[in-house]
């Protein structure tokens, strides 16, 4: 399995290599890229691929009553990395967005191995974040301008300049576009959506709620 050449890449036993194929079967893995295999002391390991870290325990081991010997986390959920060091046995603890802390037991001969594996968890973590707010970011510009263009007004572009947008299509002869008459003015619209669109931020609405509703309004001008 390729990996970043500086990655470490352990051996995994065979009842967590069998847990490793079940796990990246059942999480549709197949295709990402393996960046580390860390194996842990006792019969359990640390796996992380560029969309994920999984944890795994032997099939035969006990993991907080879940029907599965593994643990599927999404790279951006881990906040920080925390290797607790002991005596003969380390401790390498990932950091949830929701506070929630998962571990990996690590051999007290691998304290350097461990530290190495938790910095590079923590960078592989904030480069999946970055790429969650980029892709936010994009999904912000493009709602603007959607909202604006349904307004007819001008759209800022990366670079401070002002594409204008399309006119809105103008209503059949007799009808009124305007709240009095039953229908929603253009401006209203934009302001509208935009307010959706902040409770999509905000995790209230979902971006198909967000989108029906946009339909919806744009149909009404």
């Amino acid at each position: 399995m390729a990996g970043r050449s500086y990655a470490y890449m352990d051996e995994l036993a065979p009842e967590l290599d069998r847990a490793w194929r079940l796990a990246r079967s059942a999480e549709g893995d197949e295709s990402a890229e393996v960046e580390m295999i860390l194996a842990g002391a006792g019969s359990e390991a640390l796996v992380a691929t560029d969309r994920r870290v999984y944890l795994l325990r032997a099939a035969w081991m006990p993991w907080a009553a879940a029907p599965t010997p593994y643990r599927a986390l999404p790279l951006a959920r881990v906040r920080r990395v925390v290797v607790d060091e002991g005596l003969l046995v380390h401790r390498l603890r990932l950091v949830l967005d929701s506070g929630e802390e998962v571990s990996l037991r690590v051999r007290g001969i691998d304290r350097d191995k461990a530290r190495v594996a938790g910095r590079m968890l923590a960078a592989w973590a904030e480069e999946a974040q970055g790429r969650l707010r980029a892709a936010a970011r994009e999904r912000r510009e493009r709602a603007r301008a959607e909202a604006a263009a349904a307004g007819g007004r001008a759209v800022p572009t990366r670079g401070g300049n002002a594409a204008p947008s399309p006119p809105p299509a103008m209503p059949p002869e007799g009808t009124a576009r305007t709240a009095r008459g039953g229908l929603t003015a253009p401006g209203d619209v934009v302001e509208l959506l935009a307010g959706l669109w902040r409770l999509v931020e905000a995790g209230a609405l979902r971006e198909s709620e967000y989108q029906a509703k946009k339909d919806e309004l744009l149909a009404r001008l």
